[in-house]
């Protein structure tokens, strides 16, 4: 190993190493070419070093066999590399293939033939210089032919990037430079090889130039980030462009025009331009009129819309000029861009409609409607909010709606709002306070928008005005009160009365018993008013529990908890009493204990041979069916209406008929489904939304 046969060895290595950094990219055609010319490069240089290395005549000639599979790929590469790189790869068919590789491949068969190798050779010698054994030719008819394929390979390289450089912009024009440089660098060195050292003699210094190369090659790659960033085809951009672009001179003849300009002006402007604008605007003269009154002065910048119909072709189009100048800033004629805006406008127009739409709503809205900030103050109201409260809207934009409660409910507001900022809805009864001082009642029902991220933006609320009905309400209970305070007393009076009557029956039967010979008609008659008067009795007693009911107003009730609360005081001898409802609640009158104690109390007195009563539940068709069921006699089939419309079996109908009333304030049905002889079935239907889980409170 000498120092000439390191220096090759290492100048491939390092184009091994080159390779693995540009495989280390995103794979495209250009890293790809050139990775291959890199690999033949490395290839010739490592065999190169090896042949140096060696001190056997035939061992050198066969090194020298070997060394030619990578010198002659060389050229075809470098010309695949340039034409690719360049954005020429269309040239690149299977004819062009066959003549890049032509004289390669016959270079070969040459090189490992023994009766063609005079063809490369006209005769061998070997040299010694020191310690190096070197090779001493004659070039023969091949030699010279791959020799002057390498260097016009090349020159070609060279030209073809030296016409694209002018094209080329920023990192890609160093790019480009830096290619050209290599190139002339490597050219250089194998003229001074072939022209002036030898080749009868000399050390080949081709290989060390591609050293050069190489490490110029390493810095492009992280300097100027050669092979991660390849050049654009300018004219493939241009026509892309899916705006309509029209180059003109200062006369209004056209210079250029992508597929989008043919596209608006329907003519093919692109592959017959040079004329006057005019001509391919016929069917758009006032575009053409623009143009020239742009072009008659000073060119400027500008912008326009202007309208293109033709038949029923119709587009509305935006127009943006900027001159175009030479580099010593004189102008040269207008670069004209149209955009498509048609959708866009068309968009706009509905978007303007819809707009006009809403706010008519919004300000002719026969609702109320206020908007307010995270802060709670108010943003936005409309007419029926100032016509509610009397305040316009310039006076209560910026301040908080706390401003606008009663004296005795504003200390509520920032808990109310807190609540509706958590819950994201509200729906409440407020009392505020009307600018001429009298207190307003409104429901406010209302949600919070938010953004994506779910940022609190503003609530949008309306405001039911109730103050009349609050007042009828009051007037209502006010009157129901009385109603019930006279009902009271006339009942108590009449209960009274019927005290008497009762003690007055009771002394009438004792003087009778005492009689020695007692009316037995009298006896009969007596009977008969004891039990009218137990009857009339029990009817007062109905009064008593009906006229409480709807007085209060629904709410919503666990089940399961005033089920238990209604038999807890029952005495049920026995007989087992079951809930299984979990945690539902129904929106029924505060008088649904009193349904539950009917039905059990019912049960019991009535059922005969039971030994349970349970209640359970399940659903239908969206509706909560609470299932109040026991093991006793049942009910017969032609009384199971009866029992509910005050018609009498076995003396159950006022309790039955007072249940179905109590439910029906909330639209809860009752129904008995039992099978006569084993047992009473009530069925209590709940709608939906008038039943949940109390998860949901």
């Amino acid at each position: 190993m000498n120092f000439a046969s390191v220096v090759f060895l290492f100048t491939g290595i390092l184009g091994f190493i080159l390779i693995s950094f540009v495989l280390g990219k995103k794979p495209s055609r250009t890293s790809n070419a050139f990775i291959l010319l890199l690999l033949a490069v490395s290839y010739y240089s490592i065999t190169y070093g090896i042949e140096l290395a060696l001190t056997d005549p035939e061992l050198i000639l066969l090194m020298i066999r070997i060394e030619y599979f990578g010198i002659v790929f060389i050229p075809p590469l470098w010309l695949i590399f340039v034409l690719t790189y360049t954005r020429h790869r269309d040239v690149l068919n299977f004819p062009v293939y066959v003549l890049f590789f032509t004289i390669p491949v016959v270079t070969l068969i040459t090189v490992n033939s023994g009766y063609l190798i005079p063809l490369l050779y006209q005769s061998v010698n070997f040299v010694r210089y020191g310690d190096l054994l070197l090779l001493s030719i004659s070039p023969g008819l091949v030699y010279l032919l791959s020799a002057l394929y390498f260097i016009l390979a090349f020159i070609s390289g060279i030209l073809i990037l030296s016409d694209f450089l002018p094209g080329t912009h920023g990192l890609i024009k160093k790019q480009v430079t830096i290619i050209i440089y290599g190139a002339i660098i490597t050219l250089a060195a194998y003229i001074a090889y072939i022209f002036i050292l030898g080749p009868y003699y000399h050390i080949d210094i081709s290989p060390l130039a591609f050293l050069s190369v190489s490490v110029i090659t390493f810095w492009a790659l992280f300097r100027y980030r050669l092979f991660s960033l390849t050049p654009v085809a300018y004219d493939l951009v241009f026509n892309a462009i899916p705006s309509g672009v029209l180059i003109v001179d200062n006369y209004g003849y056209v210079i250029g025009a992508n597929d989008s300009a043919d596209k608006f002006l329907r003519c093919n402007v692109q592959d017959d331009s040079g004329k006057v604008l005019s001509e391919y605007c016929s069917k758009w003269p006032e575009f053409d009129g623009y143009i020239n009154g742009l072009l008659k002065d000073v060119p400027v910048s500008s912008e326009e819309e202007i309208v293109f119909q033709y038949d029923d072709f119709r587009k509305t189009v935006n127009i943006q000029t900027t001159p175009l100048k030479d580099r010593y800033g004189h102008n040269e004629g207008l670069i004209i861009i149209l955009l498509d805006v048609t959708e866009r406008r068309n968009a706009e127009a509905t978007l303007r409609k819809s707009e006009e739409r809403f706010r008519n709503l919004f300000l002719q809205s026969p609702v109320a409607y206020q908007s307010l900030n995270s802060d709670g103050k108010i943003i936005e109201i409309n007419p029926e909010w100032s016509s509610i409260l009397g305040y316009n809207r310039e006076e209560v934009l910026g301040k908080s709606l706390a401003c606008f409660f009663s004296e005795r409910t504003r200390h509520h507001f920032r808990d109310y709002f807190r609540a509706f900022s958590g819950e994201d809805l509200i729906y409440r009864e407020l009392e505020l306070v009307h600018k001429g001082g009298q207190l307003v009642t409104v429901i406010i029902s209302g949600r919070i928008q938010r953004d994506p991220e779910g940022n609190f933006v503003r609530t949008h609320c309306i405001l039911y005005d109730i103050t009349e009905r609050k007042k009828s309400e009051e007037s209502l209970y006010q009157a129901n009160k009385k109603l019930n305070l006279l009902s009271g007393i006339t009942r108590h009076d009449i209960l009274n009365q019927l005290t008497i009557l009762k003690g007055y029956q009771d002394l009438s039967r004792e003087h009778l018993s005492n009689t020695a010979d007692p009316d037995s008609l009298l006896i009969k008659y007596l009977d008969k008013e004891s039990n009218a008067a137990e009857i009339i009795h029990q009817q007062i007693k109905f009064t008593e529990d009906y006229q409480d009911i709807g007085i209060q107003s629904p709410r919503w009730q666990n089940v399961k908890i005033i089920f238990s609360r209604s038999v807890q005081y029952i005495n049920s001898n026995g007989v087992s009493i079951l809930v299984d409802v979990g945690n539902i609640e129904i929106y029924a009158d505060p008088l649904l204990e009193k349904v539950f104690y009917n039905l059990v109390e019912n049960a019991l007195h009535y059922g005969e041979k039971l030994t349970y009563i349970s209640l359970s539940l399940k659903t239908e068709d969206d509706c909560l069916i609470l299932i109040l069921e026991d093991d006793g006699i049942g009910i017969p089939e032609k009384e199971k209406e009866n029992i509910f419309n005050r018609r009498y079996f076995r003396n159950t109908g006022l309790g039955m008929f007072l249940s179905r009333e109590i439910l029906s304030i909330t639209g809860i049905e009752i129904k008995e489904t039992g099978i006569p002889g084993e047992g009473a079935r009530f069925e209590i239907i709940v709608p939906k939304g008038t039943y949940r889980l109390e998860a949901d409170n």
